[in-house]
């Protein structure tokens, strides 16, 4: 089964299943991403692998202008019929790099991505991708899955820590952010996930 399967099944109970397991990542990923980007002084944010929208909430409920992309149809319907805030939910696969009416529009504020980018097999250029369409002095803030003791699915990349850090400060990315924590709690024991919030290092445009 691959992820774009899994989660257009898993789509209708999604926010209940996760709640259920103790999911944190989009709590965690807000607390950091608000601690460096108020959440009602940037107006131009995209979520990557949006799923349900629980990690850009706070960014809608300030007005922000939201653009959310998945891989899954089943998952934007989710995002759809919750609060209804988004300005658009795109059907995209990363694998493929950023939608075009992402890189179309530019002059992003925030780039979000929680619970999404193991999946991607490219993180990398991903991560390249995202930078070149910020804004000067834009953010990107992200979960990704980091080497640990356990075995994912045949869809999962892990990374280590040292070389996601590689790969932001080669994008020209300076990390304000990058730590680990317990995502949720799985049959066989707590899931490690890491999050990173890193700024373009170019200077606002006065």
């Amino acid at each position: 089964m691959t992820a774009r399967d899994q989660y257009e099944h898993w789509a209708p109970t999604y926010d209940e299943d996760t709640a259920r397991l103790g999911w944190v990542a989009p709590a965690e990923l807000i607390a950091a991403a608000s601690a460096h980007v108020a959440p009602a002084s940037w107006q131009s944010v995209v979520d990557l692998g949006v799923g349900t929208g629980q990690a850009s909430a706070p960014w809608r409920d300030a007005g922000a202008r939201v653009i959310g992309v998945d891989v899954s149809q089943a998952m934007l319907e989710q995002a759809a019929r919750g609060d209804g805030r988004f300005f658009a939910l795109v059907e995209h696969d990363l694998d493929c790099g950023l939608p075009e009416s992402v890189l179309r529009h530019g002059g992003v504020d925030l780039i979000l991505s929680c619970g999404a980018l193991h999946f991607v097999r490219d993180l990398a250029a991903l991560l390249r991708a995202a930078r070149a369409v910020l804004v000067p002095a834009g953010v990107v803030a992200f979960t990704y899955i980091p080497e640990q003791g356990r075995s994912f699915g045949p869809h999962t990349r892990v990374h280590a820590t040292a070389e996601v850090g590689d790969w932001l400060e080669q994008a020209g990315m300076r990390v304000l952010e990058h730590r680990e924590f317990i995502a949720y709690h799985g049959d066989d024991g707590p899931v490690r996930y890491a999050l990173a919030v890193a700024r373009d290092a170019r200077e606002p445009v006065a």
